[in-house]
């Protein structure tokens, strides 16, 4: 989705703009998945692109509100001869605006223009020619009241090249300057800052689901484990787990082997060993 152009009508080089944008938390590639996990990065996520290679990824479980089914971006169109568009997202890791990944975006084309070479360079030389005919006109003043008729002359002379010289450089034509050349990004309007939501393939994700389903995921976290977590079977992997209670110790041993080598716990014995039924969270 598009987020921003600098050709907004309300822009100005002070003004901050929002876009709300809608995350991916329904389905995967049309596939709804059981397990919420498959909701988070690297199966599912935002990416902010100039779709001229560079591009920032966002991952939804890092924004302060996970579950919020908006996104919402501050963008900064700057209107200058070389403009300039800058999308960052809101309430992302922990700040209320995280530049730091955010997006620029500068590939807008200089748009052509010309100026004219006789009054560049008259606003360039002004002075000089000004003081070189107000020196010549003293000169030839100078000479003709010495009885020099040669300085005058020469003074004369140098004042109609230089005149020459003016009139030469009024009939230089104008000079065109930027790009007279296409932009492809703008003449296919993908120029500026998009933000796309990208997944896995249903296929890939399904396998996926079903692992975690079967399996669970890490969490990496040192607690007791809580052995009903789903509706009819958890599995349960820990590492060096600490079991106490009043049996032997052979058989306190065995116990601390099956959680660490990862065990399911069935909760309903009319669906022992049946990896198809509704497992959702409890």
């Amino acid at each position: 989705m598009a987020i921003g152009y600098v050709t907004d009508k309300t822009a100005n080089n002070f003004t901050r703009l929002t876009q709300t944008v809608n995350k991916n938390l329904k389905t995967i590639d049309g596939y709804t998945p059981k397990n919420k996990k498959c909701f988070c990065f690297p199966y599912n996520f935002m990416v902010l692109t100039d779709n001229n290679g560079h591009n920032s990824i966002l991952k939804y479980e890092m924004f302060n509100k996970p579950t919020q089914a908006k996104v919402t971006f501050n963008y900064y169109p700057v209107v200058s001869t070389q403009p300039v568009l800058f999308v960052v997202p809101k309430n992302y890791k922990g700040q209320s605006v995280n530049y730091d990944s955010g997006l620029q975006y500068s590939n807008f084309p200089l748009l052509p223009w010309s100026y004219d070479t006789f009054k560049n360079w008259f606003a360039i030389n002004s002075t000089q020619i000004s003081a070189s005919y107000a020196k010549r006109a003293i000169d030839t003043g100078v000479s003709i009241a010495m009885g020099n008729p040669t300085g005058a002359i020469s003074a004369v002379s140098d004042t109609l090249m230089d005149l020459a010289k003016y009139n030469d450089m009024q009939n230089v034509p104008d000079v065109v300057q930027g790009s007279i050349t296409g932009n492809t990004q703008m003449y296919s309007g993908s120029a500026g800052i998009y933000a796309n939501c990208e997944c896995c393939k249903a296929e890939y994700i399904s396998k996926i689901d079903d692992y975690f389903t079967r399996y669970g995921y890490l969490v990496n976290e040192v607690r007791k484990p809580t052995l009903k977590n789903r509706k009819n079977f958890d599995y349960i992997q820990t590492k060096d787990i600490n079991i106490s209670g009043n049996i032997p110790q052979d058989d306190l041993q065995e116990l601390c082997e099956i959680f660490n080598s990862g065990v399911t716990l069935w909760h309903n014995t009319n669906t022992f060993g049946d990896y198809n039924v509704d497992n959702s969270p409890i």
